[in-house]
């Protein structure tokens, strides 16, 4: 229901950024037509050429949006992690080196284990 609600919000916004030269160019004349100007040929045809050149940049700006956001978030987590202090590698690699439950050089030890990796190999003639 959430992934569903969330995929909705995503097409409505692309629909609503993508289309957004259609938008600006609609929006700018009926605006100049009602503020009492006469929209003439010569001066929708040079606007809509305008607004052609301009289409690329206006439908790019949410993705250049997304992009510095997800910049920002990953410069943030960066520094976070740089300015953390560092930790002893001998005491680390110390308590790393035996399980403290049993004493045991290893955290975790397979006995007579088979592992595969795909589909079973078997005896074919190729």
């Amino acid at each position: 229901r959430n992934m569903k609600k969330n995929a909705f919000i995503a097409a409505l916004a692309s629909l609503l950024w993508m289309g957004s030269p259609a938008y600006v160019g609609v929006l700018t004349f009926v605006i100049y037509s009602t503020t009492g100007h006469t929209l003439t040929a010569s001066k929708a045809f040079t606007s809509l050429a305008l607004f052609n050149i301009m289409s690329f940049p206006l439908a790019a700006f949410p993705l250049m949006l997304n992009w510095s956001i997800e910049a920002w978030t990953s410069i943030k987590r960066l520094n976070k992690y740089m300015v953390t202090k560092e930790l002893d590698s001998a005491t680390f690699y110390e308590s790393c080196s035996k399980d403290e439950r049993d004493g045991s050089a290893y955290s975790v030890e397979v006995e007579d284990g088979a592992f595969q990796w795909g589909e079973a190999q078997s005896n074919r003639t190729t």
